[in-house]
C-alpha cells in the first residue's frame, strides 16, 4: 500500500523547493507529488471563486516553478490550451476533472514531432482533433503536461455535480499559451494572469 505525507502548504513548497534544479523533471516531481497530500484546510486560505470561468490562484513563484490552486465551480472548463513548451503537473484536491487531450491535425507552421512553434504568430489557422479523454477523480490524483505534444481542456463537468479544487505545478513558469477554437479553426496566443496573488511571501526569497 502507497503511503504518502500530510504536509502543508509551506512544507510541500519547501519540498519542491529542495529539488535541484537539474533533477526539476517529469517523473521527479512526479515522485514527489504522488508521496504528498496537502491538508485541505490549510490549502483553503489559497483557494478562490469566481462566475464566468475557473480561478486561478498563485501560491508560489521562483525562477523555476509556480504553484497554484485552480478552483473550478460546476460546469466551468478550460479553453483548449497548450502549455508554451513547460512541464505540468496538477494533482486533485477536491472532486473529479475531465481532461480532454487533443492533437495537432493541421497547422501554419509545424515542427517535426508535430509541435507548435512556442512562438506563434497571431490568428495561425490550426485544427486540433480530440484523441483521448479520462476523468481525473479523487484526492492526491495526478495529472502530467508533456512540455511540448500536450494540448487539452479541462472541465469540471456538470455531472460530476460538485465543485472542484486541483493543484498545479508548472516549470518553468509561464505568462502566455496558445488557445484553440474549434469552430473558427485559429489558434492565438493569449496572457496569463492570476485571481489571487498571496498576501504574504511563504519565504522571504
Amino acid at each position: 500500500m502507497h503511503n504518502t505525507e500530510r504536509l502543508s502548504v509551506e512544507q510541500f513548497v519547501r519540498g519542491l523547493r529542495s529539488i535541484p534544479h537539474e533533477q526539476f523533471k517529469q517523473d521527479r516531481v512526479l515522485r514527489y507529488m504522488s508521496d504528498s497530500q496537502l491538508e485541505l484546510e490549510d490549502l483553503e486560505r489559497y483557494t478562490s471563486w469566481k462566475d464566468g470561468g475557473y480561478a486561478r490562484n498563485l501560491i508560489y513563484k521562483n525562477d523555476l516553478f509556480e504553484v497554484l490552486a485552480l478552483c473550478w465551480d460546476i460546469g466551468q472548463e478550460s479553453p483548449i490550451h497548450n502549455h508554451s513548451g513547460q512541464l505540468g503537473w496538477a494533482m486533485i484536491q477536491k472532486g473529479t476533472l475531465s481532461i480532454t487531450n487533443y492533437r495537432l491535425a493541421g497547422c501554419d507552421a509545424l515542427y517535426a514531432d508535430g509541435s507548435q512553434p512556442d512562438v506563434c504568430a497571431a490568428n495561425c489557422h490550426a485544427r486540433v482533433e480530440e484523441v483521448s479523454r479520462i476523468a481525473v477523480a479523487g484526492v492526491g490524483a495526478i495529472a502530467k503536461v508533456n512540455e511540448r505534444l500536450t494540448i487539452h481542456k479541462i472541465s469540471n463537468l456538470r455531472s460530476f455535480g460538485e465543485r472542484a479544487v486541483s493543484l498545479h505545478v508548472y516549470s518553468f513558469p509561464y505568462d502566455s499559451c496558445i488557445i484553440y477554437d474549434t469552430d473558427s479553426e485559429i489558434c492565438r496566443r493569449v496572457q496569463l494572469g492570476y485571481d489571487t496573488t498571496p498576501l504574504e511571501p511563504l519565504f522571504a526569497s
